[in-house]
């Protein structure tokens, strides 16, 4: 096999293993973006179930020993994520 042909060949192979890591890549931030938008669906369920928010919220503080503002902070940045990082339509 001539040389030419084997850099061709070699170009080829990186180029499609670099188009390989770009769909990987893409199919990660698309299952990220469904895992998200579920999270952010769990948060709401979460404010909307039979236990006040509150309620939650010192459960939460009291098993982790994380402050209670944190976990509001949090609980509120999960509900924003998808809505500020991605279009519901895309």
């Amino acid at each position: 096999m001539s040389s030419e042909i084997k850099e061709e060949l070699e170009s080829k192979t990186a180029f499609v293993k670099r188009l390989d890591g770009t769909f990987e890549k893409y199919e990660s931030i698309v299952n990220l973006r469904e895992d998200l938008y579920k999270l952010q669906a769990q948060v709401d369920k979460l404010k909307d179930s039979g236990l006040k928010y509150d309620t939650i919220v010192i459960l939460l503080c009291h098993s982790t020993k994380i402050p209670q503002k944190t976990i509001r902070q949090v609980l509120e940045g999960l509900r924003e994520i998808p809505e500020k990082y991605f279009d519901e339509e895309s």
